[in-house]
């Protein structure tokens, strides 16, 4: 029987590692990045690898996203300007 504190100590480790693993996934959905659902199936099984983790984080920064999505630039750009 495990003792109170190593509960504890699992407990803190899955609260921070699920989010750790997953933050490449994290950073495409608040950028609102336009493969943010391809980029979480990606990070979901090819993160344990360290390689796989980098290479989804750095697909989350790039590219589209950010700030806007494409109807929103399609409508700033077809807004008649000053």
């Amino acid at each position: 029987m495990e003792s109170l504190g190593g509960i504890i100590v699992g407990i803190i480790f899955f609260v921070v590692a699920v989010p750790f693993y997953f933050f490449p996934a994290i950073i495409a959905w608040y950028r609102k990045h336009e493969r943010v659902e391809v980029i979480f199936l990606v990070n979901g099984l090819v993160a344990w690898t360290v390689v796989g983790w980098l290479v989804t984080l750095l697909w989350a920064f790039s590219g589209p996203g950010a700030a806007e999505s494409r109807s929103e630039k399609t409508f700033k750009s077809n807004w008649p300007g000053p």
